[in-house]
């Protein structure tokens, strides 16, 4: 059993209706762009099917047409690329009211190659191209991070990390991982190598400005972006993990975890 990915992803999640006034459309157009060539297959999400083509008319009948017919339209599917410059595998979206809450929201997420990011001036574009995107979306939350980091840090079985990734240690307090995440309906509290949290978010966070060495702090408007360091791709340097630590302590996730335990069933708080 192996369960690396070598991947990094880009995942945000919009309070805004990306599909009817042409956000998402927009946002594919900058995806193809980058990579030089359109996607080539699709797949539903949530529901049994094999990858088909994506051409000119798949693309009219899921995105095209459904710009300017509605609010809370029903989307669920991912976008598969061909290899290709910008070294992206898919694109997920998945439109749809929350399962826990009820509330419309839209979440994203690009998978890249891992080895995309050796290249500086690559992991500035993609920084600024999520801030933006995030901004147009009024996103709840924004991350970047790389994916197998990301699992790990929220492992709890010993033989999972010894027989998926390879790490061998005798017990594990998943709880006081740097990089615990902990899901409250459609939010998500977890401090990546780039986290983005919005105002709804930061008004439940107890000291919502970091001051860390080395971590950049960037206000935007009532939410905040916090940065590791310079490249996503070493997320457990000593250096690069004590201040995923730090910060998490700071923003009083465990605290914030703990304190609305009770205001969810078993499933939302997983």
């Amino acid at each position: 059993m192996r369960m690396r990915e070598y991947q990094v992803f880009l995942r945000w999640t919009c309070a805004k209706d990306i599909i009817d006034d042409g956000t998402l459309v927009e946002w594919v157009d900058t995806l193809e762009a980058k990579m030089q060539q359109p996607f080539v297959q699709w797949m539903p999400l949530g529901q049994p099917g094999a990858p088909a083509t994506w051409n000119a008319m798949s693309r009219l009948e899921r995105l095209d047409e459904r710009m300017g017919q509605g609010t809370n339209q029903q989307l669920r599917m991912r976008l598969i690329a061909a290899p290709n410059p910008a070294q992206i595998d898919h694109f997920d979206v998945q439109a749809t009211m929350h399962p826990y809450t009820g509330r419309y929201v839209s979440a994203c997420e690009v998978r890249f190659k891992q080895e995309a990011f050796d290249d500086q001036d690559t992991v500035e574009f993609w920084v600024e191209t999520l801030k933006t995107w995030a901004k147009e979306g009024h996103a709840l939350s924004a991350h970047m991070h790389q994916a197998d980091d990301d699992a790990i840090q929220n492992v709890s079985s010993v033989g999972v990390l010894k027989l998926g990734y390879g790490i061998e240690v005798e017990s594990v307090d998943v709880a006081s991982n740097p990089g615990r995440e902990t899901s409250r309906g459609e939010h998500r509290y977890v401090v990546n190598w780039l986290s983005y949290f919005g105002p709804e978010m930061a008004t439940e966070l107890r000291h919502p400005e970091i001051d860390v060495p080395g971590v950049e702090y960037e206000a935007q408007g009532e939410g905040f972006w916090i940065r590791l360091s310079e490249s996503p791709q070493n997320p457990d340097d000593p250096d690069i993990r004590a201040r995923q630590g730090a910060v998490r302590e700071q923003l009083g996730l465990q605290a914030l975890a703990k304190r609305q335990q009770r205001a969810f069933g078993f499933w939302q708080k997983k």
